[in-house]
């Protein structure tokens, strides 16, 4: 526990350091079984532990392949066999070697049919790279169609498509490949500590195993623990977040949350940075945090049984994978159907991380529906900019974490200043382009179909809108004040973004009213785009001078 924390506010705060608690509980057990399967399936690259590993077993494994490789080398070993590793760079050939073998380094194997797996491995990394040379368009294609897929789940994927096609090469033969793999192993021994080779009796007969040493067992035991102990579920907080006063004591309770600290924090830079060092900061990150938030509940009543009843609306995924075409009906154009496959394949994989974050984001939304406020601690990247530390429900979220989230305290919309940016905020939500005017007209225009809405939110032209869920949200508002006058109160976020952010501070700092203006600092009847003008004025040159270069 923080030492800043009084027993007083302990007690006070009770239900928030019980949340705390299940939160990194939660955390901790979630990376716990997650490092377990990737143990248990042999990718323990793809967990922090074995990148770490790995990435210390690269270098003095490319210096061994290098002096064994070379013409100068005295090793009578492997001679044979050096013309399939100098079939790859050498720091290539070495991050393929050390990644099949710590990617299954917690588990005892036997030695051949590791180094089986050394070989193949070697094998189709050189097979990919004359692949992406020969046929570099189908590369790109088959790689984007995978691309959601881990690196070594790509890998495989592809030259087991590539295969059914016969566009892949041939496999190497078998004793080869061990034999390959075999001398990869010794000088993964030799050089990098990570592994040992030994024999062991089963069944009356002596095997070749392959484990971690036991210097390497008692770090990866120790790194596992460490990080799984370091894994937090960050979630809204039902009390406010403690005040920054240092980069350590701040937003969450637990000290294990505050580890992360409230700068990015590159090497170690900030560790000692106190308030008092940069106040303007300090507060404007502790106002931020200080804003209470709370659900939308129309919102998520309507996004909940949307997601339930698995409709494809308002951005939301499929819950449910795409059938693959069926081949025999594009006998008079296979290519078509490839391209077909291709399309459905990579949608599926697209749409898996997309379910991912409407679920999780859902289901926050549903633990805290009830809740009368919540707030979100915040901290700082290195560019300096806030950031909640809650990644799916969070007011910098999706357009549905958006609009399941609204102020707790409500303010009436009193006159026609606060009316023109409420509803210029609303056509903004929907994609009207325009002057201020424009979008105050469709506002007016379209005032039927929106009190149609809000009465009842199966009208469908909400989810028509470039940013749906923070439009409907809107919508309702709308409604309410239409209904109820000054007597409404809105809870709406009105979000003012800025343009040209590093263009607009130059134009302050050296007061050029025309780049100003171009970067929307100055009052105009309509927003500015530099971008678009930058584009414009490009094109025209182009049109004028087709084959000039230097524009």
């Amino acid at each position: 526990m923080n030492a800043q924390i009084s027993m007083e506010m302990m007690r006070k705060n009770k239900p928030q350091l019980q949340r705390e608690r299940e939160a990194l509980d939660k955390g901790v057990s979630r990376t716990r079984k997650s490092n377990q399967r990737a143990i248990q399936n042999q990718s323990e690259t793809t967990t922090q532990t074995g990148r770490i590993a790995l990435a210390g077993a690269i270098l003095p494994l490319q210096v061994a392949l290098d002096s064994w490789l070379s013409p100068k080398s005295t090793a009578k070993y492997g001679g044979k066999y050096k013309e399939y590793f100098r079939l790859l760079d050498s720091t290539l050939c070495a991050c393929v070697i050390a990644r099949a073998v710590v990617d299954g380094i917690s588990r005892e194997r036997k030695t051949t049919a590791t180094a089986g797996a050394i070989g193949r491995a070697i094998q189709q990394e050189y097979q990919l790279q004359q692949f992406k040379i020969n046929h570099k368009e189908l590369f790109t294609a088959s790689l984007t169609e995978l691309k959601t897929e881990a690196n070594y789940m790509k890998e495989r994927k592809l030259v087991a498509n590539l295969r059914k096609v016969g566009i892949m090469s041939k496999q190497w033969a078998t004793e080869d490949l061990i034999q390959i793999g075999m001398i990869s192993l010794l000088l993964m021994q030799k050089y990098t500590g990570l592994i040992k080779i030994y024999e062991k009796l089963e069944n009356g007969k002596r095997i070749s195993m392959v484990a971690p040493t036991e210097q390497m067992v008692t770090w990866l035991s120790e790194s596992y623990e460490k990080t799984a102990l370091n894994s937090f579920v960050y979630e809204p907080m039902i009390e406010p977040p403690l005040d920054w006063k240092d980069n350590f004591t701040g937003g969450y309770l637990l000290s294990q949350f505050q580890s992360r600290g409230l700068f990015h924090n590159a090497r170690h830079k900030h560790d000692d940075t106190e308030y008092d060092d940069c106040p303007a900061v300090f507060d404007a990150v502790n106002h931020l945090q200080s804003t209470a938030w709370r659900i939308n509940t129309k919102v998520y009543d309507i996004a909940s049984k949307l997601w339930e009843h698995g409709e494809e609306v308002a951005g939301l995924p499929s819950r449910d994978y795409y059938p693959e075409p069926d081949a025999s009906a594009y006998k008079e154009n296979i290519k078509e159907y490839y391209l077909e496959v291709q399309r459905i394949r990579y949608k599926n994989n697209t749409n898996v991380g997309k379910r991912y974050r409407v679920n999780e984001t859902l289901k926050l939304a549903e633990k805290f529906y009830s809740e009368p406020k919540f707030w979100y601690p915040f901290h700082l990247d290195f560019r300096g900019r806030a950031y909640p530390f809650v990644k799916t429900l969070s007011p910098q979220g999706s357009d549905l974490a958006k609009g399941l989230l609204m102020f707790a305290e409500g303010k009436p919309i009193l006159n026609k200043e606060q009316e023109t940016f409420f509803y210029v905020h609303g056509a903004n939500l929907f994609g009207v382009q325009g002057s201020i005017e424009n979008k105050l007209q469709w506002v007016k225009d379209n005032e039927s179909w929106f009190m149609n809405t809000g009465n009842d939110a199966r009208y469908y032209l909400w989810q028509q809108a470039d940013k749906p869920f923070q439009f409907l949200a809107w919508v309702f508002d709308y409604v309410g004040y239409k209904t109820n006058g000054k007597k409404h109160l809105s809870h709406i976020p009105i979000a003012m973004d800025g343009s040209c952010n590093g263009i607009q501070i130059m134009s302050l700092l050296l007061l050029d009213e025309d780049t100003a203006h171009k970067t929307n600092c100055t009052p105009s009847d309509s927003p500015q785009d530099l971008y678009q003008q930058i584009a414009d004025e490009v094109n025209t040159k182009l049109k004028a001078n087709p084959d000039e270069t230097n524009l």
